[in-house]
């Protein structure tokens, strides 16, 4: 994903050589699902929060789906594969659509921003232009600008003087 686009994830395949036995148990196998493009970290919780609410109802509930380094790792039995799979696409499907929901609002709540932060710019330079008009900047007249304060010169004590 490119930062101010929105890219959609897809799971692209599976790669034999690289389906592993899952640290946890010797029936598991963990399957390295590569994506169509490294998720950034939003799209990854989103998924991750989707995928443990499916689990709850799920058939297959001792399978793991997470993100990790541009893949998605499901760890699963050989034969909940096919059926565990179908579910983590049904969770992809899931966060793309939430992500993109949640993409929209923060764009439209940034446009509403950058107009708001417009228009108090423009008010504002309307009453700068305001104040500077009839101001002279000639240096032959002094009209439209205020008479320059003059210092009034202190006298002298006549309290010494008389004494």
């Amino acid at each position: 994903m490119t930062k101010g686009s929105l890219v959609v994830i897809e799971i692209t395949g599976c790669d034999p050589e690289k389906v592993k036995r899952a640290s946890k148990s010797k029936k598991l196998l963990s399957f390295p699902f590569s994506l169509s493009a490294k998720p950034k970290e939003e799209w990854a919780d989103l998924f991750e929060r989707i995928w443990e609410s499916s689990r709850k109802k799920s058939p297959v509930r001792k399978t793991r789906a997470r993100i990790r380094k541009g893949e998605i790792l499901l760890e699963c039995s050989l034969s909940d594969v096919k059926l565990a799979f179908a579910e983590v696409k049904e969770c992809v499907a899931e966060a793309n659509k939430r992500y993109a929901e949640e993409f929209q609002e923060k764009a439209e709540k940034s446009a509403k921003k950058k107009q708001k932060e417009e228009a108090d710019r423009q008010l504002l330079l309307g009453s700068v232009r305001e104040a500077l008009d009839g101001i002279d900047f000639s240096s032959d007249s002094t009209e439209g600008a205020p008479a320059k304060p003059t210092k009034a010169k202190p006298e002298k004590s006549r309290s010494s003087a008389e004494t």
